[in-house]
């Protein structure tokens, strides 16, 4: 049965829409492509292996940007969280539980657990992060928002990169589940850290970049 003009109407709305949708797309991906190359890695940059793999990962905070990133040592902070479709982005939270590894070789220095996932799309003031802090060779790593019960590791033990550390969760200061990263040097008088610029694997992610391992 032939269709009616009026369905023939929509049904090339429909399609020009796709179309205008996917080159919307398309466009976005070269012009990231290209403002890639014209972004320098600084001078002083510290190279780790990615924290995330099996699977495909999106940057959605770098650096003290939106109110988020504001403490000592989170000058290139990131936060990572896990995609795998752009209906992902829309449905159920595939980040939570993703495992995390060690980016360095290295030691825990630090761990705090016990604390609780908070409400998703709710930042709660004072609210602590379930963290680890692993002393790399020359600087120190932070990782944060871990589900509560997750860890692998202890304080003081030696990890090599790519150990699991724990899963990602959402507690601390957080509206949705997430890996903060952020690398640092301590002053020398021990008292203040100040980040550092962080590259995996020769790659220096920013705001909106998009790494698979």
């Amino acid at each position: 049965k032939p269709l009616s003009i009026f369905q023939n109407e929509t049904y090339m709305k429909k399609i020009f829409t796709v179309l205008f949708v996917v080159s919307g797309l398309v466009l976005v991906y070269f012009i990231y492509e290209g403002s890639k190359e014209e972004i320098a890695i600084p001078n002083n940059s510290v190279d780790m292996a990615y924290p995330l793999k099996n699977g495909s990962f999106r940057v959605t905070f770098a650096g003290k940007s939106y109110g988020v990133h504001q403490g000592n040592g989170e000058e290139y902070a990131l936060d990572i969280v896990r995609v795998s479709s752009l209906k992902d982005l829309f449905g159920e939270n595939i980040t939570y539980g993703t495992p995390v590894y060690s980016p360095c070789n290295g030691h825990i220095k630090e761990i705090h657990d016990g604390e609780p996932d908070e409400k998703i799309f709710v930042k709660r003031k004072g609210a602590i992060a379930n963290k680890v802090i692993i002393g790399c060779q020359g600087f120190d790593v932070l990782m944060a928002h871990f589900r509560n019960g997750t860890f692998k590791v202890q304080e003081g033990d030696i990890v090599s990169i790519g150990d699991e550390i724990a899963q990602i969760g959402n507690s601390g200061y957080s509206d949705g589940p997430h890996l903060h990263i952020s690398a640092f040097i301590l002053s020398e008088d021990k008292e203040k850290a100040i980040g550092v610029p962080m590259t995996f694997e020769g790659e220096y992610l920013v705001k909106g970049s998009i790494f698979s391992k």
